[in-house]
């Protein structure tokens, strides 16, 4: 009787277990890239950009838009949206900053909160020698800013599904290789 040369059984079964671990490696790998994922961009805007912004008219109107549904509470106040998210409101400044909180709730639950800060300077009463002053145009709708914290991939990100492609390769190369010794030491 011939002796079994073990090579040729443990060599496919090593392969196997590259090819398996290569498999497990992409799955988890896809699995991270999901959760590293960037939050969603924000569904409530509002027309006050972010930073300080100045008003010499008393009266202000905060206007934006939200989702479909929801509610919007400018300062403490509810405001009454549209179909399509929009609502608008005009609000009293108080001279210097004027700290603006707008809420969206769903069921009575605060869902998203945006703060801006808006600076009122009541215009300089004007002399007979100095052309009156034309008041500052309200600043335009301006979305939400893009989140700082984006997913991004670097070099090691590629690691995995490269070892990964590369375990199939060689496990694809070995299997046809053994396939092959196999069956020739099987005719003898």
């Amino acid at each position: 009787m011939e002796e079994i040369n073990w090579k040729m059984f443990v060599a496919p079964i090593i392969i196997l277990f590259v090819f398996i671990g290569g498999i497990i490696g992409i799955v988890n790998w896809q699995k991270s890239k999901k959760q590293g994922e960037a939050p969603p961009v924000s569904e409530l805007t509002i027309n006050i950009p972010e930073g300080e912004t100045e008003s010499r008219q008393k009266e202000f109107t905060v206007s934006g838009k939200t989702k479909e549904g929801e509610k919007v509470v400018v300062n403490g106040s509810e405001v009454q949206t549209e179909k399509d998210g929009s609502y608008a409101k005009v609000i009293m400044l108080n001279e210097g900053s004027n700290k603006v909180v707008v809420q969206s709730r769903k069921d009575g639950e605060v869902t998203e909160t945006v703060e801006r800060t808006v600076k009122y300077a009541a215009p300089a009463p004007a002399s007979s020698a100095e052309q009156p002053q034309a008041s500052v145009p309200q600043a335009p709708a301006a979305a939400s800013p893009a989140p700082s914290n984006l997913a991004t991939s670097g070099p090691e990100d590629i690691i995995i599904p490269v070892v990964g492609a590369g375990g199939v390769i060689l496990a694809i190369v070995y299997w046809r290789k053994s396939r092959k010794t196999l069956s020739t030491s099987l005719r003898r």
